[in-house]
């Protein structure tokens, strides 16, 4: 027969779930220190929930009305007016191009420096020093991701966060910054086009 501490740790393993959703809408209704909210989504602050909420809106947005075929471009600043570009062409939800380029002046002026067919993809990573945390290969769903997981989590107390969508409710710049820095500390994505492929068939 079991006894009352086993009964106790059964009960704990079903109703985590709640007692955690419990815990962060007290926080949110007290104002609780970071360290108090549960770790949804790898938040640690009511910002980041809030954050967390109005992407997972865009998100949504953007999964019942995401054309299957699509072309877009994300960009990240650096100083002096200057910066890199990465474009992406999307065929029936696979990324099927790469195209990186770099950028300076305003009016900007973008200079190609290498392109990747589909059987190519990722082959100018290690080079150019590119990987999944700056310009992977990326469907739109995966710059979601990257925003969720890698920019939104940052811990406010030592970067800027900004999250901002367009006119269509999809997601359009979700950057970090470090506080105390310049623009050259800016980080994250910011996405200059977006449009639709269409296939035309005999």
């Amino acid at each position: 027969m079991p006894n009352a501490l086993q009964c106790f740790m059964t009960y704990l393993s079903m109703n985590t779930k709640y007692i955690m959703a419990f815990t962060a809408f007290a926080c949110l209704g007290s104002g609780c220190n970071s360290e108090d909210i549960p770790g949804q989504d790898g938040c640690h602050n009511n910002q980041c929930l809030s954050w967390m909420e109005e992407l997972q809106k865009s998100e949504a947005t953007w999964e019942e009305t995401a054309p299957p075929s699509y072309n877009y471009r994300i960009e990240s600043s650096a100083a002096h007016q200057s910066g890199t570009s990465m474009f992406y062409s999307v065929y029936d939800g696979a990324v099927t191009q790469r195209i990186f380029s770099t950028w300076q002046g305003e009016p900007k002026k973008l200079q190609t420096n290498w392109q990747e067919t589909e059987n190519e993809l990722g082959s100018h990573n290690e080079t150019f020093g590119i990987d999944k945390h700056s310009y992977g290969v990326w469907t739109m769903e995966g710059v979601y991701d990257f925003c969720r997981t890698k920019v939104l989590v940052k811990d406010l107390d030592d970067y800027e966060v900004t999250l901002d969508f367009d006119e269509d409710g999809y997601l359009k710049t979700c950057d970090h910054k470090a506080r105390h820095c310049g623009e050259a500390c800016s980080a994250g994505i910011s996405i200059e086009s977006l449009s639709e492929i269409v296939v035309f068939s005999d």
